[in-house]
């Protein structure tokens, strides 16, 4: 993969984080059928892991793999799950092609889905199941702003979406036909078939900043990238407003919001039930100043969070409805991993509770991992790779490669539904 300039890698590491509130420039630019409900690694009827640690597909453990140089240049490296071998014939002499991207028609809101680009460095998005990552489902004007703005909406699968370019309206996702003349080409008004959920809801020049969906009704919560800090539903209804410096995490089951605080430290966590006073929550013990990375709600009330103590594997714990830290658990780190700070590790939490992270491949920008990380002692996987692809693939290869990028590790690039 092509190397980044060191002054564009300085930048990329000091960014900050998704929620901090550094509001953007509005005019900035940024098959298969479908799976089980289990997106996990295939198992034995013990709860092992079936996957060799060679083996391509998701099951690829991270257990010691050695692949070298020269095999990843010859052919599918071991962590490379759809490598395909590069055809020798002219992109022009092949008979027209279809890319099966008929799953992305009803999205399964327990799996996890990334976003990339067919082509590195241009604005040509696809959304992917991580183990088919040469079965890209198009197409998007822009998606926009990071993770926060795409979600599966859990009532009817669609993916709810933000465009970066026009972004003062929620979208609901409908796929375009790719076509192949004598390469591929990219649907040229991908927006047209795109169910408008919510339109201009912000006072303009503004835009949707930060979207949330609700767990059980799929119901929309967004607020605007103005002065505004109220939360509003579909009715453009104020529902929620946080203290100033407070950003929200998460809307629970049982339509309790949970937020954190200037610093997103453990001590600032509150849960605010409606129509009650806010309630704090209670960090485990030597805690108090953990950060916070992440939140799930949990059924029928409560959250799971994502702590990231200073030096040593993310944590999940479990938050009450009375505030009490229920469950203190640590999640499993692939050898030699080192996580990023708090302020730019970007993670989400699956339906079973496995932390899913993009990531350096063994500590380099060339190359991008998204990790799978149980709980201990659980064994982590590679969902994807870029490691062993080549650079270029888009329009030629009749089963074009979608590529996430370094700027994925500051965007997240990786959702599920909430």
């Amino acid at each position: 993969m092509r190397r980044l300039p060191l002054a564009l890698l300085v930048a990329l590491t000091a960014c900050p984080a998704w929620w901090d509130e550094q509001e953007p420039e509005l005019e900035s630019d940024s098959s298969l059928p479908p799976q089980s409900n289990d997106d996990s690694s295939p198992t034995s009827a013990g709860g092992e892991s079936t996957a060799s640690p060679t083996s391509d597909g998701p099951g690829t453990t991270l257990a010691p793999v050695t692949t070298s140089s020269a095999d990843a240049t010859t052919s599918t490296a071991s962590t490379s799950p759809t490598a395909v071998t590069a055809t020798t014939t002219a992109a022009a002499d092949l008979p027209a092609q279809e890319i099966d991207d008929t799953w992305c028609d009803d999205l399964d809101p327990t799996q996890v889905y990334l976003v990339g680009t067919y082509q590195q460095g241009t604005s040509l998005p696809a959304v992917i199941r991580p183990d088919h990552p040469r079965a890209g489902c198009a197409g998007f004007g822009s998606l926009g702003y990071g993770a926060r703005n795409y979600h599966i909406r859990p009532t009817d699968h669609k993916l709810l979406y933000v465009d970066q370019y026009y972004p003062n309206a929620v979208h609901a996702f409908s796929r375009d036909p790719q076509v192949w003349s004598g390469g591929w080409q990219y649907p040229g008004d991908p927006a047209a078939n795109d169910e408008t959920v919510i339109d201009s809801p912000c006072p303009e020049p503004a835009g949707v900043w930060e979207l949330l969906v609700h767990p059980g009704t799929g119901g929309i919560v967004f607020r605007c990238n103005d002065n505004n800090k109220s939360y509003r539903d579909e009715t453009n209804k104020v529902v929620f407003t946080p203290d100033p410096s407070d950003t929200l995490l998460a809307v629970g089951h049982d339509d309790t919001y949970l937020t954190t605080g200037y610093f997103k430290e453990a001590s600032e966590l509150l849960l605010h039930p409606p129509g009650d006073a806010p309630v704090p929550v209670i960090p485990p013990p030597g805690a108090a100043m953990t950060p916070i990375v992440q939140a799930r709600a949990l059924a029928p009330s409560g959250f799971w969070i994502v702590a990231l103590p200073d030096g040593g594997a993310p944590e999940r714990w479990h938050v009450a409805p009375d505030g009490s830290v229920i469950e203190q658990l640590t999640f499993s780190l692939p050898p030699m991993q080192t996580l990023p700070n708090a302020d730019s590790f970007r993670c989400i939490l699956t339906a079973t509770g496995d932390l899913v992270f993009p990531t350096q491949h063994d500590g380099s920008f060339d190359d991008i991992d998204v990790v799978r990380s149980p709980l201990e002692p659980g064994e982590p996987t590679v969902l994807y790779t870029t490691f062993g692809v080549a650079d270029q693939s888009w329009p030629d290869d009749p089963e074009p490669f979608v590529y996430m990028s370094i700027f994925d590790l500051i965007d997240g690039g990786v959702f599920t539904a909430p």
